[in-house]
């Protein structure tokens, strides 16, 4: 006796590209356990060819009763490919006769490796009224049964992560006749988020915020959303992934970003902000009181010179000597004042 394997025989010898795999054909009736029937060799499918290979396989099956049949080929599962593709197909057909003026709906619903379970089918009639409901099985295959011939709509309810190629066919369903109607997903990969930072800066200043790391691999981003201040409320909108934003009162924290992208996926993203607050610092030379002493003030001064309380340019802050009259004594003192600053290397600002 023989112990030699055709099956792993032909596997060692196959050319480079092919693959080999048996097979295997089941049927059943809806609500029955399913029956294996037949299986036969595949031998000269190459995968990467334009339509990734094709066959035609056969099988034969004596049914013992009438009725809505389902069945299923399937490559066999325990063989060991690395490309994952969708390696069953799944069919309806009608022996026999059915009872009355009747036909099916039936068809799958898939994604590129596999059948897609229980996603929601939806039968309504042409003017939109509720026919009938049901949900995929294993295999991503549903099956309307007992349906009058006439025109209905097929719904799908697409689930989180998918993009159907459709989410509603018109069909026709004819007496004695199952009607295929499938669909197609293709899964959605969500943005990425990057908040940039971390931020810092002072109370009335403007922050940059810059998104720019976020990325959208298969679209594009459509909107960022900012929650500056950490309290779940995204207050900031914009088109573009970079905005400026000042904060009123010191803020030591997180902040969110949110991007959504044109498939209306979502990411977050956080970055740490330090926001203190600051407030100028005075200089005894600074006369109009924008935290530096320059050629406006000394022109004040000037103007203010020989002046008393009464008279128009009269500034009181320009009295260092407080005797109500600009005088010589008071430019000397500006003067000094004016050198101080100079000298200083401090920021005009003084920050707490």
């Amino acid at each position: 006796m023989s112990n030699r394997n055709p099956l792993s025989e032909a596997r060692s010898s196959r050319p480079p590209g092919f693959i080999l795999a048996r097979v295997i054909f089941y049927v059943t009736r809806p609500g029955t356990p399913e029956m294996k029937i037949g299986e036969t060799l595949i031998s000269t499918i190459l995968v990467g060819a334009p339509d990734f290979g094709s066959c035609y396989v056969y099988t034969t099956w004596k049914n013992h009763l009438e009725g809505v049949y389902i069945v299923e080929a399937e490559i066999d599962p325990g063989y060991p490919e690395d490309n994952h593709f969708n390696n069953a197909a799944t069919r309806a057909i009608i022996v026999g006769q059915l009872q009355g003026y009747r036909g099916v709906v039936a068809g799958q619903v898939s994604d590129p490796r596999r059948g897609v379970a229980n996603v929601p089918i939806a039968l309504s009639d042409s003017d939109g009224s509720p026919v009938s409901q049901t949900l995929t099985d294993d295999t991503g295959y549903y099956l309307v049964e007992d349906v009058p011939p006439d025109e209905y709509r097929i719904h799908i309810t697409t689930p989180d992560g998918y993009m159907a190629d459709a989410e509603t066919r018109t069909a026709v369903v004819s007496d004695q006749t199952p009607t295929e109607v499938d669909f197609y997903l293709r899964s959605l990969a969500p943005p990425m988020a990057d908040a940039g930072g971390p931020y810092a800066g002072r109370t009335g200043s403007q922050v940059t915020l810059d998104a720019s790391g976020s990325d959208d691999p298969d679209g594009q981003i459509v909107s960022y959303d900012w929650d500056c201040n950490g309290d779940g409320i995204y207050e900031v909108t914009t088109s573009s992934p970079t905005v400026t934003h000042s904060w009123d009162s010191e803020f030591s924290g997180v902040i969110q970003l949110k991007v959504t992208d044109n498939d209306g996926l979502v990411s977050t993203d956080e970055a740490s902000v330090e926001i203190t607050d600051c407030a100028p610092r005075e200089f005894c030379c600074d006369l109009d009181r924008d935290s530096d002493c320059d050629a406006n003030d000394y022109d004040l001064f000037i103007n203010a010179y020989g002046k008393s309380p009464n008279d128009q340019g009269y500034m009181d802050k320009a009295d260092y000597d407080e005797d109500h009259i600009i005088s010589l004594t008071d430019f000397r003192q500006w003067y000094q004042c004016y050198w101080d600053y100079q000298g200083t290397t401090k920021p005009n600002t003084d920050c707490r």
